[in-house]
């Protein structure tokens, strides 16, 4: 219910502000006519009907991504437990991520941990992606770019890490690649997905 206030107070002000701008360009003409004659139509602006105009959603900048890396890649590499199963994962971490921040989803998994059941938002993510097909896979530069970070300068490691790219396409977005390398605190981490080739 308070959500409902606020959006008709944002409406109501947009409303005022378009009265008052349309008074505003109206005074401005009147008085711009006065003026040698000249023509007051390039200054005037038609707004329209300000009951159509729709009140803003938020006055804030929404983050592209709500949950932070490590939380996504836990939860990718916890859902993802065989390559069936990496599109619905995917495709259900980007309906959390539009709705949940990492406190909201550790919510449901403290339930899941406690209870043995899924939240109901995970539940129906899960339920509604479980036909969507595998994410493409990594550019070449994204797979170069996994690569060089992983190998920490030493070439001998490139050929197990080019391994390990295939279950970290399983669990990273590659839209955050850069955020995964990145942080320190991510798991699985390189070490996990390079022992996993050995």
């Amino acid at each position: 219910m308070i959500w409902s206030c606020t959006q008709c107070r944002g409406l109501a002000l947009v409303v005022a502000v378009a009265i008052l701008a349309g008074a505003c360009s109206s005074t401005e003409g009147s008085g711009a006519s006065d003026n040698a004659g000249e023509s007051t139509a390039t200054t005037e602006i038609e707004l329209g009907n300000p009951g159509t105009l729709v009140a803003p959603t938020s006055t804030t900048e929404v983050r592209r991504f709500s949950l932070s890396i490590e939380t996504a890649v836990a939860f990718l590499d916890s859902c993802a437990v065989d390559s069936s199963l990496v599109g619905g994962c995917h495709c259900a971490l980007g309906r959390l991520g539009n709705n949940l921040d990492d406190n909201g989803l550790r919510v449901f998994e403290d339930r899941f941990a406690g209870r043995n059941e899924f939240g109901p938002e995970v539940a129906a993510a899960l339920i509604d992606c479980g036909d969507a097909p595998r994410p493409a896979e990594w550019s070449t530069e994204s797979v170069e770019l996994f690569v060089t970070e992983c190998i920490k300068g030493s070439e001998r490691l490139r050929d197990i890490c080019t391994c390990s790219t295939a279950r970290a396409q399983d669990v990273i977005p590659q839209a955050r690649i850069s955020e995964y390398v990145e942080s320190n605190l991510v798991a699985p981490g390189f070490v996990q997905l390079i022992n996993l080739c050995i």
